[in-house]
């Protein structure tokens, strides 16, 4: 999928939350106090994956043994039970078999890029993978396709060809605007962590663990396959099964992240390799931070977007972002925190596990690995696509929005032609439900300030709306929520959590 507005909203049920927590507690307790017995049971767990994909197979052929044996021997002419059960056996197990073996797995977004089309992309990759040799693969992971995608990723993912893994398709997945913002000797660090993790030099069954995350995560929303019974067998088993498995095996995921952090450094140097670190965090910041919300707040503006995102992102990461803008990009990388469940560590663990110190300054790229490892008229042609398909998957909801958009500015500005001081508790609410769901950043942050301007006495007025305006960093929210302790002592408790939270923030982006 491409990027899109929004997050997604999926309700979650109370009970199943509070046995996901403990059982994300019990395996991080479990790897660190019985490191063996967690990696074997972590072992078991995973071929139980195989066991259920193979039985269905493994019965029919069984079955169908049994029922040549009967009709060899004659029982089958007596033993009508024997009889029904075999055909059973060998009907489902065939019918299922049979699905599996014609299932094949949805081919993600991207646009695969072959020799011709970029020669210096597929030479790194190779040199990249002879590096990485083990026994098993003497001249390392093999690449069978590269695939330029719309997201910020680098990953190398194994996909079977058919149903039963057996046989696999690796994929190299670059993605463009990881291209379009990383020096090309820090995107050569990143690839060489990716590969090396494919291999699994030093670390076999971390890799096999590692990969079969993605692989039974792949199972668990099969495409469409006649027949249904193939579907609903594979629905039934890894709806919970995958699930399961993702959450018993975080704790192995994120040793093996770490393991991919070290592999990054045998193939680039030791600076390089924690610099690459730094430039993918920044890059992601710039993204999800500034990039990408960009966008939303001009969809609320335009009613159709006078720029496409791919074909102007490197310039907007090349001549719009500010050395201060990456800095403090750079430290909020470094105080977020991974979450509990997660994969993947947070870049301070990861720093500390290399050199056990803070990142340097950051400086921008001079040339980006695009323009680099992708011809100029291929990455044009990139570039188009990718834009095509981002606005065909947004127009709908970018026009959505404008509309929304301008509905809630005639609404807002009924309300505020109310004399002053006379809206009413209902009016207050309308207003500050305008306000959230269809404004941010600054334009959020001048509203809520109008309001409190028009409502300075209205101790509930002072409290929402300053809450809302330190969640947005802006330091007027502090005073109102002075102002509102001061008229209702209710609001002390949870106004001065806010504040000193606030004011914790602000000191860790100032060091």
């Amino acid at each position: 999928m491409l990027p899109r507005f929004g997050r997604s909203r999926r309700p979650q049920k109370k009970l199943g939350q509070s046995v996901r927590s403990r059982l994300t507690a019990l395996a991080a307790a479990m790897s660190r106090r019985h490191p063996r017995a967690y990696l074997a049971g972590n072992t078991l767990l995973a071929i139980l994956g195989y066991a259920y994909v193979m039985a269905f197979p493994m019965a029919a052929v069984l079955a169908l043994g049994g029922l040549a044996l009967g009709l060899l021997s004659g029982s089958l002419w007596t033993d009508w039970a024997l009889t029904g059960a075999l055909a059973a056996g060998t009907t489902v197990g065939a019918l299922v078999s049979y699905g599996m073996f014609r299932l094949h797995p949805l081919q993600a977004d991207g646009h695969s890029v072959g020799r011709e089309e970029a020669p210096e992309l597929w030479q790194l990759t190779e040199e990249v993978a002879r590096q990485y040799a083990t026994r098993l693969m003497p001249g390392g992971p093999a690449v069978d396709d590269i695939c330029i995608t719309p997201r910020a990723e680098l990953t190398l993912t194994a996909t079977p060809r058919w149903g039963v893994p057996l046989l696999y398709t690796r994929t190299l997945r670059v993605g463009l605007p990881l291209l379009q913002t990383v020096a090309p000797h820090h995107f050569e660090a990143l690839l060489a962590r990716t590969i090396g993790q494919c291999s699994g030099r030093g670390d076999p069954v971390g890799a096999w663990l590692y990969r079969l995350r993605q692989l039974w995560s792949a199972y668990e929303h099969p495409e469409p396959v006649r027949p249904a019974l193939a579907r609903l067998a594979l629905s039934a088993f890894f709806k919970w099964y995958a699930p399961l498995f993702r959450i018993v095996s975080a704790p192995a995921a994120r040793e093996y992240e770490f393991r991919g952090d070290r592999y990054a450094f045998e193939f680039s140097s030791y600076e390089d390799a924690i610099d690459a670190l730094c430039a993918q965090a920044v890059g992601r910041r710039f993204l999800e931070d500034k990039f990408w919300p960009a966008f939303e707040r001009l969809s609320r503006a335009v009613p159709r977007p006078t720029r496409l995102p791919f074909a102007s992102l490197e310039r907007a990461f090349g001549k719009s972002v500010r050395h201060s803008e990456t800095e403090a990009w750079l430290r909020k990388a470094w105080v977020m925190a991974a979450p509990e469940d997660g994969p993947v560590p947070s870049l301070r663990e990861r720093l500390e596990q290399l050199c056990d110190y803070r990142p340097r300054s950051y400086t921008k790229p001079s040339e980006n690995a695009a323009h680099l490892y992708l011809r100029p008229t291929v990455l044009a042609i990139l570039v188009s696509r990718l834009d095509r398909e981002w606005l065909s998957q947004n127009l709908s909801a970018w026009r959505a929005r404008y509309a929304r958009r301008q509905r809630a500015d005639q609404q807002l500005a009924a309300l505020r032609r109310h004399p002053e001081g006379t809206l009413r508790t209902r009016d207050i609410k309308r207003y500050l439900a305008l306000v959230k769901a269809n404004y941010d950043g600054r334009a959020a942050a001048a509203l809520y300030r109008d309001l409190i301007a028009a409502q300075p006495d209205n101790a509930k007025v002072l409290f929402i709306a300053g809450q809302r305006l330190v969640g947005l960093g802006d330091p007027a929210g502090v005073q109102a929520l002075e102002r509102a302790m001061a008229r209702d002592e209710r609001c002390a408790d949870t106004a001065c959590k806010l504040i000193s939270k606030f004011n914790l923030r602000q000191r860790r982006e100032a060091a």
